[in-house]
């Protein structure tokens, strides 16, 4: 699965049918599937610690499009 990494957020990267996924937090190295919420949102963590929710519809807009 193709992925690209998402602008301003290091570490994160989202597929065209919208997972999210984050190279930080796995322990092997092989990146993790973030859940959404309810709202279709992930929560993404910056470098200094500031999160912000996205959509990943919004994301995939973003970056795919």
């Amino acid at each position: 699965m193709e992925t690209k990494p998402i602008p301003n957020w290091p570490g994160y990267s989202i597929s065209a049918d919208g997972q999210v996924f984050s190279s930080r937090k796995s322990i092997d190295g092989t990146p993790k599937l973030l859940k959404t919420n309810s709202q279709g949102a992930v929560q993404l963590r910056g470098i200094s610690n500031n999160t912000k929710w996205r959509r990943t519809a919004d994301l995939v807009k973003e970056i795919w499009e």
